[in-house]
């Protein structure tokens, strides 16, 4: 889960709040590949019963909130999965998390108030996210000032893309390079 949301869950930036965020999420729970699934899943994990972590938990941990005292310095991937579904009920209970989201399309446009497509400059862009439950042929599309695409076991050592160039852009990426050990940011507007 995104740095950022964990802001959101522990008001670390209360001033913030005039940010609305949303993180969609393929599977049917949180827990990421924590949570075993059949081999014959379409999206199966690489989890298996017997698996322990080869990290310890203190680097696992989302900052401000530590594993419980008595947790094995490898946990179990089963207190792993404890662990991020614990973390998430806060998250869930906001409606900050959708779950069984498909996404089937990420672009950028530019739209006018009325919502028809608009032309030339001068007008707000949107980044329209397009998703599905994953069974149905059409589904949902909802507009965003801005996109983060936040993959991958671990925040640090890795970098944060931030798609889009307009105001939400320079805020982003301002709060991402205040947690994040990388010093470049990437631009990109109007990309295809």
């Amino acid at each position: 889960m995104p740095r950022y949301l964990l802001s959101k869950r522990t008001n670390e930036y209360p001033t913030e709040e005039c940010f609305e965020v949303m993180m969609l999420e393929r599977k049917d729970q949180a827990g990421g590949i924590w949570n075993q699934t059949g081999a014959d899943d379409k999206f199966a994990t690489p989890m298996y019963p017997s698996y322990n972590t080869n990290v310890p938990r203190t680097m696992m941990h989302y900052t401000g909130i530590p594993y419980p005292m008595n947790t094995p310095f490898f946990p179990k991937n089963t207190v792993v999965k404890k662990y991020l579904q614990g973390y998430a009920k806060e998250l869930e209970y906001r409606n900050l998390i959708k779950y069984n989201c498909n996404i089937t399309a990420v672009e950028f446009c530019y739209y006018n108030a009325s919502g028809g497509k608009a032309l030339g400059d001068g007008n707000l862009g949107k980044w329209p996210i397009k998703f599905n439950n994953g069974k149905a042929v059409f589904g949902e599309c909802i507009f965003w000032d801005a996109v983060v695409v936040a993959v991958g076991t671990f925040t640090q050592q890795h970098k944060v893309l931030i798609v889009g160039g307009g105001p939400s852009y320079w805020e982003m990426s301002r709060d991402v390079a205040e947690v994040s050990s990388g010093k470049k940011l990437g631009f990109c507007q109007g990309c295809k």
